[in-house]
């Protein structure tokens, strides 16, 4: 049913879409038969008032109305004011870029019948004639001749004669026939649609009628259930939740076999219990005469009188309505730590001025621990209690013995002070009087509370005028719906040129480039259409556009706004901060700059490196073709940055970039990933031993001299290691280790070489054990003797722990993981002492290097524990140690250590 009725809405509003179109249509026509009208109209404006007067603006205008009307240029937007502005205003004002169609051919797109199309043809074809006229009065008025006053008196005569006239009227005729057709027409339409819209009316009426017949029947039902409407039962339900048990105040109910019937029941049976309660509730009836002085106080407080004042008069009107009573107020000092005093008007002035200053702490007094404690404290034996044990002389003097003290506090939870009731004798409170304690409390509270908001308003308001004059940042107020700028700060003028009273002057929207208005409009238009609907959750926006500065210059700004209410839920006004972007974009350029580019060479960097490097994969594993990446570390470039300084260095990395640029394509990438380590990404190759040719046109560039500005000749060359996806390696981290590898190989050849990237031999497995050696050479020499007998021992534990494999294979697991560890920690002692000497040593690269050695020690320590658990094999973990902790990293990483403390060391090699 509620499908039925649903479709039977859509069809009535189908109806009635019908009524627009059919409307829009017959406006359409009228428009394009009163645009015939007009446009003949202006000519004939333009042609007489060129023979009137003769200025040659008329006729320009002229030919432009006919190049408009034919299709030849643009006609205006709105062509029925527009010429009438041209004639009578001082400049030609803007035409927007409408139509470039002749009439005559939009009069055919508007589906008019043939008759009525005609129609326009006939009355376009008379105003053609009537141009004709008009343009040979244009030409006799413009031609010389010996009387040129008789050509002007005949071109008037033409485009004022009976003639002319009777031209136009035979115009009109054709123009006013087809408006009455056009007319008739659509008027029949428009009927025959309301008459449809109020059939479906009708039926999406008496449809709504028996969904709601329906809908009352089952509510009879409900009824009869329930015994009452659902609105009774939810009222008995609520009673009962709020405690109320008194008997039912509806009718009787209509079954006693009902909901309501049995929850009726139990409320009576409730209802004997409840009366005792309400019995003790009506004790506190006379809570209302205490809390007379309620709106006093607040009265006071709104009326903006002096706190002390309040508090005085508060703690007078206490006294009155409890006799006996001596009330006090403290008040809490900024820092926390002390009560001031705050009203105390009964109290002997001689103790007020002895309790000027009460430190918050605990045991101090019944005020100083209150506030301490955030909670109530009674004492009701001052004499007694060990927390007046400091006071107990002063308040017999004073001739109180009871004292009970209520803090209260802010919103957060922050004492503001504490409220204090004594007593000449000693006493202790029922709880009727702890609960006026407690409201009394809550009065001082708001006191001090509002006293200070207001305190801290005044406050606000100097520092808001004080940020306003003197921030950066323009703060404006702009009023809604007119957008008329209402308020703007005087740091307007140092943003974007103008004084306040020049901006304010401004209509602000219009001094915005077409696209910046139309990004404010589409901004503030649905945040304000939303507020006007009734969303007020959130009136706030925030956008960046480039507004124009009075040099003409456009500034980049961040605009922050916030859009004020009335209290009708209305938007008046949009208060908004815009900010100057110029030097964060700047600053934002830059970092993008140096997170993804080396700073000295302008080349891109490891990270971003990498991020070409996933792409490039996911690429060539896309289209199935390979690529390359050169590994290239310079050779002999240490000893020119110590013989001729790093300004000299910096300057040959710079020119090594550019030689390296201009041997590789565009789509290409070079990058800087260390001191003088470069990659080369090749993401496209048609074969894979084009990298090879590219690595050799690398080499042979870097192996000309440079000669620097300073005349010095400077002689440099390359180790290059060359890899290949997908034929060495199927991911960035392999492709990027191979690379790393075949470069280190490069060097240990003899430098200025390239090479290729070849697997290494692998250790052997758990199952088929193989003997593997690793042999000490002199070329492994340092020049540091502890550094070289480290090394040495590295090698033999190394070497001790492939034996054993050789000889046992991993049978005995337990003996070689002893053998592992053992090289584990003679290796991790070696990665602390290699610090230690780089420390002493200055080396520039030893942030990094002792990162690696993290690295290093965390991956093997997880392929242990992984081989532990049976998931990979301990010859795995071996082969792991041996490659990149033992061999690996003193080829790598420690070489460029070695290089400083050797300058003539060669490559080092490791045979397995």
């Amino acid at each position: 049913m509620f499908l039925v009725l649903l479709l039977s809405f859509g069809i009535y509003v189908h109806s009635e879409k019908q009524v627009e179109r059919v409307s829009e249509q017959r406006l359409n026509a009228l428009l394009l038969a009163d645009e015939l009208r007009h446009s003949s109209e202006s000519l004939t404006k333009m042609a007489r008032s060129y023979i009137d007067i003769g200025d040659p603006m008329y006729k320009r205008y002229f030919f432009e109305i006919l190049d408009m009307r034919d299709g030849r240029r643009a006609s205006p937007r709105n062509p029925y004011y527009y010429w009438d502005l041209v004639v009578y205003g001082a400049k030609v004002p803007p035409a927007d870029a409408g139509p470039v169609l002749p009439l005559l051919e939009r009069v055919k797109s508007a589906a008019f019948g043939e008759y009525e199309s005609g129609l326009l043809a006939r009355a376009k074809a008379l105003s053609d004639r009537l141009v004709q006229t008009e343009v040979a009065a244009i030409a006799l008025y413009d031609q010389g001749g010996p009387d040129p006053a008789q050509n002007r008196r005949m071109a008037h005569d033409m485009l004022f004669g009976e003639d002319y006239r009777k031209a136009k009227l035979e115009i009109m005729r054709p123009i006013s026939e087809f408006s009455d057709l056009m007319d008739a027409r659509t008027r029949a339409s428009v009927q025959q649609a309301v008459r449809y819209s109020d059939a479906f009316r009708s039926l999406f009426a008496a449809l709504a009628l028996l969904w709601f017949y329906l809908l009352w029947r089952s509510y009879r039902s409900l009824r009869s259930v329930l015994g009452g409407t659902p609105a009774h039962l939810h009222d008995a339900l609520a009673r009962i939740g709020y405690g109320d048990f008194t008997p039912d105040p509806h009718e009787p109910h209509e079954d006693d076999d009902s909901v309501l019937a049995w929850i009726d029941k139990t409320r009576r049976r409730l209802s004997d219990l409840a009366q005792a309660y309400e019995q003790s509730e009506t004790k506190y009836k006379e809570r209302s005469d205490y809390l007379a002085i309620n709106n006093r106080i607040l009265q006071q407080v709104s009326d903006g009188v002096a706190l002390p004042e309040i508090l005085g008069e508060l703690m007078l009107r206490i006294e009155v309505l409890h006799p006996g009573a001596l009330c006090s107020i403290l008040l809490m000092n900024e820092a926390g730590d002390t009560l001031l005093q705050g009203a105390a008007p009964s109290l002997p002035d001689a103790y007020n001025r002895a309790l000027a200053r009460v430190p918050v702490a605990d045991g101090v007094g019944s005020c100083g621990t209150a506030a301490f404690r955030g909670e109530r404290v009674i004492v009701d034996d001052i004499q007694s209690h060990p927390y007046w044990r400091d006071f107990r002389d002063l308040a017999a003097r004073a001739g109180v013995n009871a004292c009970w003290s209520q803090p209260f506090k802010d919103r957060e939870g922050k004492v503001l002070g504490t409220f204090a009731i004594y007593h000449r004798q000693t006493a202790m409170p029922s709880e009727q009087e702890i609960h006026l304690i407690e409201d009394y409390a809550k009065l001082a509270r708001l006191a001090v509370a509002r006293s200070r908001l207001a305190e801290e308003l005044q406050r606000a308001q100097e520092i808001y005028q004080l940020v306003a004059e003197n921030s950066n940042d323009v703060i404006s107020v702009i009023a809604l719906p007119d957008m008329q700028c209402l308020y703007v700060s005087p740091s307007i003028e140092r943003q974007r040129g103008w004084t306040p009273g020049e901006f304010m002057q401004l209509p602000w929207l219009e001094v915005l480039t077409p696209d910046m208005r139309r990004r404010v409009l589409e901004t503030v238009s649905p945040l304000l259409e939303r507020i006007r609907h009734g969303d007020t959750a959130n009136p706030v926006f925030s956008l960046e556009i480039d507004f124009p500065h009075k040099s003409g210059r456009l500034l980049p700004l961040e605009i922050s706004a916030t859009v004020t209410l009335n209290e009708a839920g209305e938007p008046t006004q949009l208060i908004s901060i815009a900010r100057d972007l110029s030097e964060r974009r700047a600053a934002e350029e830059a970092i993008r700059k140096m997170a993804f580019y080396d700073r000295l060479t302008n080349l891109p960097n490891r990270r971003l490196l990498e991020d070409r490097l996933r792409q490039a994969i996911a690429a060539a594993e896309r289209h199935c073709h390979a690529m390359g990446l050169l590994f290239i570390d310079l050779d002999k470039f240490k000893p020119v940055n110590d013989r001729f300084g790093h300004e000299t260095g910096d300057w040959l990395l710079q020119q090594v970039a550019e030689r390296m640029q201009h041997c590789v394509r565009g789509s290409d990438t070079v990058a800087r990933i260390g001191g003088d380590e470069f990659v080369v990404l090749l993401p496209q190759l048609e074969v894979p031993q084009g990298a090879v040719r590219v690595a050799e046109k690398i080499r042979c560039a870097l192996n000309d001299v440079f000669l620097t500005p300073g005349g010095q000749i400077l002689e440099i060359s390359s180790s290059i290691g060359v890899v290949f996806y997908p034929g060495h390696a199927s991911n960035s981290r392999d492709l990027l280790r191979c690379g790393d590898e075949a470069m280190y190989r490069a060097k240990r050849s003899g430098r200025n070489t390239v090479e290729l990237f070849a697997p290494l031999e692998t250790l052997p497995s758990d199952t088929a054990p193989s003997p593997a050696k690793l042999d000490w050479v002199p070329a492994y020499v340092s020049q540091n003797a502890e550094l070289d007998r480290e090394h040495q021992q590295l090698f033999q534990c190394a070497d001790e722990l492939l034996e054993l494999i050789s000889r046992h294979g991993y049978q005995d697991k337990a003996a070689v993981a002893k053998a592992l560890d053992a090289l584990m920690a003679l290796i991790e002692a070696h990665f602390a002492r290699e610090e230690s000497l780089m420390g002493n040593y200055g080396y520039a690269g030893m942030a990094e290097h002792a990162a690696r050695h993290a690295a290093l020690l965390s991956q093997a320590s997880e392929l242990r524990r992984l081989s532990e658990l049976s998931a990979i094999p301990m010859a795995q973990v071996v082969e792991f140690v041996m490659k990149e902790l033992v061999i690996g990293h003193m080829q790598r990483e420690s070489s460029h250590f070695m290089d400083m403390l050797s300058p003539h060391l060669k490559g080092l090699e490791a045979p397995l």
